[in-house]
């Protein structure tokens, strides 16, 4: 579960009887969203900013995708998606019928991920300049 008061990542073990924080490696506690692989449910993608204004304010704009696997450490992922700076926080999915596959949507676009978060590529969707002042408000995969 993601804290959107800035609290960080919250995760259950057990169906909610206990919570933890496991935040180790997260420089951003305000989180935004967090997509589990289907296939892989230790294998986890998240966004985060330092707090509302660098997620959601296009002039202030500043954040990150994360990503986890195993238990381990949080780390920033930076492979093929835009710059920190300018970057409203991105909606994340992953894909229900793909193992290991994500997408995220933000203000530069729509990502793809294959590699359960390490590295994305921009899809050749079109995205309109008005977009780019816009945080998304989710992403939908359909599967065919």
């Amino acid at each position: 579960v993601c804290s959107a008061a800035g609290d960080g990542f919250f995760m259950s073990g057990d169906a909610g009887a206990t919570w933890a924080t496991p935040d180790a490696g997260l420089r951003h506690h305000y989180c935004w969203a967090v997509a589990a692989d289907p296939a892989d449910p230790e294998a986890l993608v998240l966004s985060a900013a330092s707090g509302p204004r660098t997620a959601h304010d296009a002039p202030s704009a500043a954040s990150v995708v994360y990503r986890r696997s195993a238990g381990g450490d949080w780390q920033p992922v930076t492979a093929g998606l835009p710059p920190e700076r300018g970057t409203l926080a991105s909606s994340l999915v992953a894909s229900p019928s793909e193992p290991h596959v994500f997408y995220a949507a933000n203000n530069h676009g729509v990502y793809q991920s294959d590699d359960a978060g390490a590295s994305w590529q921009r899809l050749d969707i079109p995205w309109p300049e008005r977009a780019q002042l816009q945080r998304p408000e989710g992403v939908v995969v359909a599967a065919l």
